[in-house]
């Protein structure tokens, strides 16, 4: 699925990635989803910890 939108930020005091994405079943919708930065540049890099997600009105 390809982002709607990418962004960096601060979420509760940590860098985050903001990644919003069509929702699944409703075009009306989008899902946005907040990860961890400390993914990025680790030994052994991987998968961001998903901080939260929310549904909003497109």
């Amino acid at each position: 699925m390809t982002p709607l939108a990418v962004g960096t930020s601060e979420y509760e005091g940590r860098r985050a990635y903001i990644v919003v994405l069509p929702h699944e079943t409703d075009g009306s919708q989008v899902e946005a989803y907040v990860i961890d930065a400390d993914c990025v540049g680790g030994e052994p890099s991987g998968p961001g910890t998903v901080l939260t997600t929310r549904t909003y009105p497109r």
